[in-house]
């Protein structure tokens, strides 16, 4: 081989050398910067789903603030039933006692709490009964007591 064929042989070998290598850089440059938009996208996309995830969250606790605020309601709705009954229970407790004191100040309730009625009253509400068809009078209705036997028939019953 000649010189001049060496010197060809070689300056092609640089040439194409020089173009791999132009190629290479290229192609490294063009994946850097692909690199960096895929990076990009992907912070853009953490950054959306960290709002989310915040937005999230101030749903949660929220949710929580409502819940606890529901079992606060809750609690004061209990309370006020409970004082609601008791008051309930005091009413009644004293409507018994006052039912009770009626009875013991009425000569007409015997030591058992029934109604017995003098001699004078028997004829009047038996025929007041009697035409109304009822065993017992609006009177004693309201007061919680029972007609004495005589009016009542066979039946002896108190109530309470």
């Amino acid at each position: 081989m000649d010189t001049t064929a060496v010197i060809w042989i070689i300056v092609v070998v640089i040439v194409v050398l020089i173009i791999l290598g132009l190629l290479f850089f290229l192609g490294r440059r063009r994946k850097v910067t692909a690199d960096r938009q895929r990076a990009g996208e992907l912070r853009e996309s953490a950054k959306n789903d960290e709002f989310s995830a915040r937005e999230s969250e101030a749903k949660a606790a929220r949710a929580d603030a409502d819940a606890k605020e529901a079992e606060l309601n809750a609690e004061k709705l209990r309370r006020e039933a409970g004082r609601r009954q008791d008051h309930a229970q005091t009413a009644r407790s004293r409507t018994e006692e006052q039912i009770r004191e009626a009875d013991r100040v009425d000569p007409d309730v015997d030591s058992h709490g029934r109604r017995t009625a003098p001699e004078a009253r028997n004829s009047a509400p038996k025929e007041a009964v009697e035409r109304e068809g009822n065993s017992v009078r609006p009177d004693d209705r309201q007061m919680g007591h029972q007609l004495p036997p005589e009016t009542k028939g066979s039946e002896d019953r108190h109530q309470d």
